[in-house]
């Protein structure tokens, strides 16, 4: 799978338990913590119309928490099923 970046802030437990999920569902991610990572964070903001973390990153497409995914495994299941969609 392609290593993806997950947007998130200090304060959310939410972030960290998908991060905790990712890492368990051996799922590479690059961590980007929003206050670190301004203008890319911005730019994210910019294009998904959203403010929401964790938001992630998967090859050109950005997953927000409610409207794309409802918890970790609903978005585990969507990132393994974009991984093998690519290779069929």
């Amino acid at each position: 799978m392609n290593k993806i970046e997950i947007y998130t802030n200090k304060s959310c437990p939410y972030c960290k338990s998908i991060k905790e999920e990712l890492t368990k569902a051996e799922i590479e991610f690059e961590n980007k913590d929003t206050t670190e990572y301004k203008d890319s964070w911005q730019e994210v903001v910019n294009l998904t119309g959203m403010a929401n973390v964790p938001t992630i990153k998967h090859d050109d497409e950005f997953f927000a928490p409610g409207r794309d995914f409802g918890n970790p495994e609903h978005l585990i299941n969507i990132l393994n099923n974009k991984e093998k969609s690519k290779h069929n």
